[in-house]
């Protein structure tokens, strides 16, 4: 029976790894494109692809000394699909020209270092909120291109910018990260749809930062379903004794993730022999406590030494008279 339980958990994860594959990569040709004002659809290039993967491998190669490599082939899948995920995000969101893309390069790979975790990358709340302000950078200069305003903006001079437009007009009005139109990658033939374009690249985001997620989901449910049939190797009620020991929402941060059988097997014992020596450490404090060694503490002290006592079952009291 549980067996056939491993083998339909199994399955479960083997599909949502392919669904969540499938969305990044649905979503990650949905960033590359482009739409011009008669509907034609265009591409963005690969350069920002190209970007997107070398942040991921770099951030995976400054964390190559506490990172982890999957186990098996569906783990394998899974760390593929997050970089790729990660490389159509990051491409789809860079400005593909101009010095503020070094910057936003130079953060990402920072952002996507630190929280990089086995099996695969996997991206934050304060990651999704980095990449979705890039990408309202990137639509503010496809929105600025589109209406033939090729800058930032645009940051009127006090005073000077009162007078005649004849007379300093050149100082009249500061200009802000000047770009050119093969800077985007515009179409070179006819203008682009800014709503239609702005409106799929959108569409792209959410898609390709919820397949991540849910890829993130299903690789640690993989991973916890690897851990729980090491467990139960266990005689039955050893078994269940240590899953009480090691909670199965703490795995993660015990490292018991993407560790091979051997070093699961050793990690575990290691846990085991910790956690019951702790408890039965504060078991002794506790016997000490109910003899009475408490000491002479008062106040805070003697609250505290009540709250650890072994509750105390009530005295009969006299019978009550009936009326």
């Amino acid at each position: 029976m549980n067996r056939e339980l491993a083998m339909t958990r199994e399955r479960s994860n083997e599909l949502e790894l392919a669904l969540s594959t499938a969305m990044i990569a649905a979503g990650g040709v949905l960033l590359g494109v482009q739409l011009d004002t008669l509907r034609r659809v265009h591409g963005t290039g690969y350069g920002g692809v190209a970007m997107g993967l070398f942040v991921a491998l770099f951030a995976t190669a400054l964390v190559a000394r506490r990172a982890t490599l999957p186990r098996d082939a569906l783990g394998w899948w899974g760390t593929l699909g997050s970089l790729f995920g990660v490389a159509f995000v990051v491409g789809g969101v860079l400005v593909p020209g101009g010095p503020w893309m070094f910057v936003e390069l130079a953060l990402l790979t920072w952002l996507f270092a630190r929280t990089r975790a086995a099996p695969g990358l996997f991206v934050t709340p304060a990651a999704v909120i980095s990449l979705a302000v890039m990408l309202l950078f990137r639509l503010w200069l496809t929105f600025q291109a589109s209406r033939g305003e090729f800058q930032v903006g645009t940051i009127e001079v006090p005073l000077i910018s009162r007078l005649p437009d004849d007379f300093l007009g050149d100082f009249q009005h500061i200009t802000i990260g000047s770009f050119t139109a093969d800077d985007l990658m515009f179409p070179a033939t006819e203008g682009l749809d800014f709503p239609a374009t702005s409106a799929v690249w959108a569409f792209g985001f959410v898609q390709v930062i919820v397949g991540l997620a849910w890829r993130a989901r299903a690789a640690r449910e993989h991973e916890d379903d690897r851990i729980h049939a090491t467990i139960r190797r266990l005689p039955p009620e050893l078994a269940r004794l240590v899953e009480r020991l090691l909670p199965e929402d703490e795995w993660p941060q015990l490292g018991l993730h993407a560790l091979s059988e051997r070093k699961l097997e050793k990690r575990i014992e290691e846990l085991v022999r910790e956690r019951v020596g702790r408890a039965r450490e504060i078991d002794e404090r506790l016997r000490r406590l109910a003899r009475g060694e408490q000491g002479t503490d008062t106040g805070f002290g003697a609250q505290i030494a009540g709250a650890l006592e072994p509750p105390r079952d009530d005295p009969p009291g006299p019978p009550k008279e009936q009326s």
